[in-house]
């Protein structure tokens, strides 16, 4: 959450087609703060997304992910 300004996220753990596999709510304090996801079980080798979208104004940063 690097620079991103203070209030409530949702992350959305997405597969590659954008289908939402996990969500998580999450609450920022600090432009620095780190949050923990927890893949969920069995999930398989491959690219993933990881959506973050702040609930205020429903912006949205996506980013890429690689699951070994």
């Amino acid at each position: 959450f690097n620079d991103q300004p203070e209030g409530r996220y949702q992350l959305q753990f997405m597969d590659i087609t954008g289908k939402i596999i996990g969500t998580k709510q999450v609450t920022i304090n600090n432009k620095m703060q780190v949050v923990e996801y927890q893949l969920p079980k069995m999930t398989a080798a491959g690219n993933y997304l990881m959506k973050v979208v702040n609930e205020a104004d429903n912006s949205a940063v996506i980013n890429k992910l690689v699951v070994q």
